[in-house]
């Protein structure tokens, strides 16, 4: 049977969409690389209003995303935003960490937010260019959220939350955000709050240091003795065994396939850009351009084949990790092909070969590292036996 890698009529006009804006997209990315404070220029973006409410729903998205083909889309499926990404990734990577976005936090609200909570936080977006983070990971157990060591004791009127997180992006400035707290020792005690660091006291964050993607803006965050109301807690309305299930896994299931296809753009991106700039032979090595053009195109189809099956309600967890641990996998590949099969001394001659060479690398460790997706695979396998 033949592949087609070609993209629907619907991807292909998302795709169009996004790469409409390649010129400003790049010049945006460049002034991040310089100073990620300069993250407030992505205001200035064509597409920062569709970027801070990407996904919401209707009644909170004035500004949705209307495709040359007529369609107009609000709240996305993971395919479309799957697609979405992958040109995100073509145009400038900095774009979909730096812009104003609800991003994960976004997700969990809609699945644990009651309508207050919703109205409180899609509000925000609706009303002005914002942004949000995501408080999960910590120093010692990374995102492995059954570990987190953040403690949220109960009081008086609400809960104080005292421990660290780190790795946290846009943590630095954002406006809004969620934090994963323990209220409990058992299995079912790992609880989400939401909260706005303008408004609270006992909170301190910092950014940290990292070599690609600065637009990421990754930071540390301590919480000491932060106090939020009773009314911050999200998912109070559901049973606690749907809390941390509807907030993490649902998150994370619905962005990994993202990063993989983020990673993918940002391959196809640097193959262009050595073709388009005659870096490479593009005759002598048009095999192995074809087969680098192939893999990425596979890499995309996967990605999309296993979101599809997501926004089904297929339970498809540990598969979704797989297929975006391979396409980061691919993306780094097939970077670092190309770059061996370039001029001599190009890499140390143009900045923006050095820049998607670099930035290649940061996908790995998004939304987990390729190690804890083979592993929990290996557990899919185990099932299967």
């Amino acid at each position: 049977m033949k592949f087609d890698n070609r993209l629907s009529a619907e991807g292909q006009a998302i795709r169009d969409y996004v790469t409409a804006t390649l010129e400003e997209g790049r010049i945006l990315g460049r002034l991040i690389d310089e100073d990620p404070d300069n993250y407030r220029v992505t205001a200035h973006y064509s597409l920062a209003q569709q970027m801070n409410r990407l996904g919401l729903p209707e009644v909170y998205n004035p500004t949705p995303i209307e495709l040359a083909n007529g369609e107009v889309l609000h709240e996305l499926t993971v395919v479309q935003r799957c697609l979405f990404y992958e040109a995100l990734g073509y145009v400038e990577p900095n774009l979909i960490f730096a812009c104003p976005t609800p991003g994960m936090a976004g997700f969990v609200l809609q699945g644990l937010g009651n309508p207050e909570q919703q109205a409180r936080f899609f509000s925000l977006f609706r009303d002005q260019l914002s942004w949000s983070c995501f408080a999960m990971s910590e120093p010692t157990v990374g995102s492995d959220a059954g570990n987190i060591k953040t403690q949220a004791t109960k009081v008086d009127g609400g809960y104080l939350i005292n421990g660290e997180k780190y790795f946290i992006g846009n943590g630095i400035h954002a406006d809004i955000g969620v934090v994963f707290a323990r209220t409990n020792q058992n299995s079912l005690g790992t609880d989400v709050f939401l909260f706005e660091p303008a408004k609270v006291e006992g909170f301190c964050r910092k950014r940290l240091p990292v070599h690609g993607v600065p637009g990421c803006n990754v930071s540390h965050l301590v919480f000491e003795d932060m106090f939020v109301a009773d009314d911050a807690l999200l998912g109070a309305h559901l049973k606690p065994t749907q809390r941390f299930s509807g907030a993490a896994i649902a998150t994370f299931d619905s962005l990994r396939p993202c990063v993989g296809a983020l990673a993918l753009g940002s391959a196809r991106s640097m193959l262009d850009y050595v073709l388009q700039h005659e870096l490479i032979d593009a005759v002598y090595h048009q095999t192995w351009l074809k087969s680098a053009q192939f893999r990425l195109a596979g890499a995309l189809q996967n990605l999309l084949a296993i979101s599809a099956r997501y926004d089904r309600g297929e339970t498809v967890t540990k598969q979704i990790g797989l297929a975006k641990a391979k396409a980061a996998e691919i993306a780094e590949l097939v970077v670092e092909e190309a770059l061996h099969r370039c001029h001599s001394g190009v890499l140390v001659q143009d900045q923006m070969l050095a820049k998607l060479h670099r930035d290649i690398k940061c996908f790995e460790y998004a939304e987990g590292t390729r190690n804890v997706h083979l592993l929990n695979g290996a557990m899919l396998f185990r099932e299967v036996a």
